[in-house]
């Protein structure tokens, strides 16, 4: 009887423990293998490479389905990465984990109207050099 108290107080805290320590994983994976500017060459793989991801974060690092947002080829505008982002800072917990992914076109190009040199990324739509409107600087994340 003794054991079976002890076992059950173990359980107890253990259980207390493990929901008080509970970590949320969230996932943004973005892929972008096709451009409208026609300077900006097609990618391949990009799509696989997001795909391959998600897969592998719901397989190996127990992310769940509905806490990784894929955004491919047109779904990725600035406006949608920016929601994402956006929505990632309202959902998220203190110790919640988050991984970004982006697979496509960037620069670090000193074209791109950035006070500092910290890259950008060009988008399916509407992203020109010389255009910050539509382009998503990774000091947005």
């Amino acid at each position: 009887m003794k054991n079976l108290k002890l076992t059950l107080i173990i359980f107890t805290i253990f259980l207390y423990a493990t929901e008080a320590l509970a970590i949320t994983k969230h996932a943004v994976l973005i892929g972008i293998k096709e451009y409208q500017l026609p300077r900006l060459n097609n990618l391949k793989g990009t799509v696989n490479d997001v795909i391959s991801i998600k897969e592998m974060l719901m397989a190996n690092y127990g992310f769940e389905s509905s806490n990784i947002k894929t955004l491919i080829d047109n779904q990725a505008t600035r406006s949608s990465i920016l929601e994402a982002t956006n929505n990632l800072k309202l959902t998220t917990k203190p110790n919640d984990f988050v991984f970004i992914y982006f697979s496509g076109h960037g620069t670090s190009s000193a074209q791109l109207p950035m006070e500092q040199y910290t890259g950008g990324l060009f988008l399916y739509t509407n992203c020109y050099v010389f255009s910050h409107q539509n382009c998503v600087k990774t000091e947005n994340f």
